[in-house]
């Protein structure tokens, strides 16, 4: 998940990476149920977003070139 983060980032958006990465990480738990998963990704993305581009405004395309 950390290297396709890195790899994708600029063209995927901040959002669209962190919320596959996170689903991605949480996938290995041995505990195989998505709804909580999803939810887990939701909440980190949100804070994410609002802790690095809002707070530290970090220059990080919310929606990358694949959006549009």
């Amino acid at each position: 998940a950390t290297v396709l983060y890195g790899l994708l980032v600029r063209e995927a958006g901040f959002i669209a990476l962190t919320f596959a990465c996170v689903l991605i990480s949480a996938r290995a738990s041995t505990h195989k149920r998505w709804h909580p998963q999803i939810i887990l990704a939701i909440g980190t993305t949100m804070c994410c977003a609002l802790i690095f581009i809002k707070a530290l405004g970090l220059p990080l395309s919310l929606l990358g070139s694949f959006f549009g």
